[in-house]
């Protein structure tokens, strides 16, 4: 049998024109959908099974299944659970990419954090208003239901999955290549992160890894090395200079040469003409 033999085709996670719905059960078999799914017990737990890897979710916690993945569940023990289906359309059509695959959404929430818990309160009020529909009821669940991806996005409760397709070394040479061919452009952590479609934790981390110095760090430091040489090499004004190494503020050009060498950028031409 072949995962696409398991596709759910039977059940439809709509309710009217809303891209999502919840269900009550004690159980279902293994199967997939193009939803995300959120798992939340409200007695016991539940035993939720993911890509073949089992973990147990108790009383006051919820689960998130991605789009695409295999998954099982059981309420164990007299436990209950509801399952909020929802599709990332949900969300509006701006915010697809965001939902594309590039990201896997943590798996487990217990409350731990302030993020966590604010993310379980919403879970909880999603369910509520989702049975007392109100009037407007679609657009508190659509104000929730966003907000909750809000905050898994904010405080990056995520893994990137197109890391494990290249190596980390792989991915930091791109991305120093791309800096030492793009230095004169506006350069900046998030450009940097949504071109690469990677967080800008796991950027930082990975320069503190290979260089010991923060993107901008390493920015600001390839620039100045840049300008030290043509410096050296030419006649052009300051101004100039630091405008061709992508510094538009002539101030801060000054105060980060004389950080990084221990000289304004006049008196370490001076210096370097004297040593020719």
């Amino acid at each position: 049998m072949n995962k696409n033999e398991l596709k759910e085709t039977g059940a439809v996670h709509k309710d009217g024109k809303l891209d999502m719905k919840i269900w009550y059960t004690s159980g279902c078999s293994c199967h997939w959908h193009d939803e995300f799914e959120f798992i939340y017990v409200t007695k016991g737990s539940c035993r939720l099974t993911v890509n073949g890897n089992t973990i147990i979710v108790q009383k006051g916690q919820a689960a998130l299944i991605n789009s695409g993945e295999l998954h099982d569940m059981l309420a164990e023990y007299g436990g209950s659970y509801f399952a909020v289906v929802v599709h990332p359309y949900l969300c509006g059509s701006e915010c697809t990419h965001l939902f594309s695959g590039a990201y896997a959404f943590q798996r487990l929430f217990k409350g731990e954090s302030p993020a966590e818990a604010k993310i379980l309160e919403n879970l909880i009020t999603v369910q509520r208003v989702y049975m007392n529909r109100p009037v407007g009821y679609e657009l508190r669940l659509k104000s929730l239901m966003t907000d909750i991806f809000a905050i898994i996005f904010e405080h990056e409760l995520f893994a990137d999955n197109t890391i494990s397709s290249r190596t980390s070394t792989q991915v930091f040479e791109e991305m120093v290549t791309y800096i030492h061919t793009h230095y004169a452009e506006k350069l900046t952590l998030d450009l940097l992160a949504e071109h690469f479609n990677y967080s800008k934790s796991y950027i930082i981390r990975l320069f503190k890894q290979y260089t010991g110095k923060t993107p901008l760090e390493y920015i600001n430091r390839y620039r100045i090395s840049l300008a030290q040489l043509k410096l050296v090499e030419n006649s052009k004004d300051m101004l100039e200079i630091a405008s061709e190494v992508g510094m538009e503020n002539p101030g801060h050009f000054i105060n980060l040469f004389r950080r990084y060498t221990g000289h304004t950028p006049g008196k370490w031409r001076k210096a370097s003409a004297k040593t020719e």
